[in-house]
């Protein structure tokens, strides 16, 4: 072979060479399509949910609903988002994306789980029994709503069950309102709170029994009352004796607030619980408060 011949030959393989190469970089940089490059951008905050990482996984998942507003992703990165803002406990964030997500997919089949989520988010920032509880009760609102909209789901069972957790919440802030309106001898506005509780939360059975009461003990209005009392005998043996004259006008007028609880267990145990406050005991005024508790059994041979 000649070594012209050869040196065609080399050029030619070389020029090839660089030809396939050529085509193969090409590849490579293709650009991705936009459905592919929403997909990376979703795997990827879905990685970050994976890691627990909320906060980026929200920002992320806004940025697919803002650079891809009318792609099949939107509606589902939205409803991701307000739940990464829930798990991060920043329920504000998440209510607002809730909203938007009602507002422009009211068909969405997602939407009771919407409904749910917001129950959460209320559910989530119910405060101490001391404090204020306007969340509990929004908390009621929503879950109520997610029972009477969606029944058949398991989003409805989880409400049902959350409900109970919050009504004993409120009963649980009405006793301490009624017991400070108890303390504070404010006695009509206490027993309408202990009404309130018996009626509304239905904390009480049919074998249960609750009285709530309130009483004046008779009193002597005025008078006096004089005692003989007997001394020392003279030297002739003679008793002699002395008057003592007691004031009986009361300083004070004493009132008793009872409560009394009666549970049948079964047909032959039946268990009773009272409690008495009594103010101004022994109708004397300012008198310190006096607490009676009782406790009765009654069992059938």
């Amino acid at each position: 072979m000649s070594s012209l011949r050869y040196y065609k030959i080399v050029i030619i393989f070389s020029f090839l060479s660089f030809i396939i190469a050529g085509c193969s970089s090409t590849k490579l940089e293709t650009p991705l399509t936009e459905g592919e490059a929403l997909k990376v951008l979703y795997d990827n905050a879905l990685g970050l949910v994976k890691k627990r990482d909320y906060v980026d996984a929200a920002i992320l998942f806004e940025d697919i609903e803002r650079q891809y507003p009318y792609s099949k992703w939107s509606s589902q990165a939205q409803l991701m988002g307000a739940f990464c803002y829930y798990k991060s406990n920043m329920h504000d964030d998440s209510l607002n994306s809730i909203e938007r997500f009602i507002s422009l997919y009211p068909a969405n089949e997602k939407i009771g789980y919407a409904t749910y989520l917001t129950a959460l988010n209320y559910y989530a920032q119910i405060q101490d029994v001391s404090r204020d509880q306007s969340m509990t009760e929004q908390a009621l609102i929503s879950f109520n709503e997610v029972i009477n909209r969606y029944k058949d789901t398991d989003f409805a069972i989880d409400s049902k069950n959350k409900i109970d957790v919050i009504n004993d919440r409120l009963a649980a802030k009405e006793i301490e309102i009624a017991r400070f309106y108890q303390f504070d001898s404010q006695w009509i506005a206490a027993i309408n709170r202990y009404n309130l509780i018996l009626n509304k939360y239905g904390v009480m059975h049919d074998r249960d029994h609750l009285s709530v009461s309130i009483g004046q003990p008779n009193r002597v209005e005025t008078g006096t009352m004089t005692f003989r009392i007997p001394e020392l005998a003279d030297s002739e043996g003679n008793l002699t004796y002395a008057n003592r004259e007691i004031d009986l006008n009361p300083s004070g007028r004493q009132i008793d607030f009872g409560i009394d609880y009666v549970t049948k267990l079964d047909n032959d145990l039946i268990l009773g619980f009272k409690h008495t406050l009594s103010k101004d005991f022994n109708h004397i005024d300012s008198s310190a408060l006096n607490n009676t508790v009782t406790f009765t059994a009654k069992i059938d041979f």
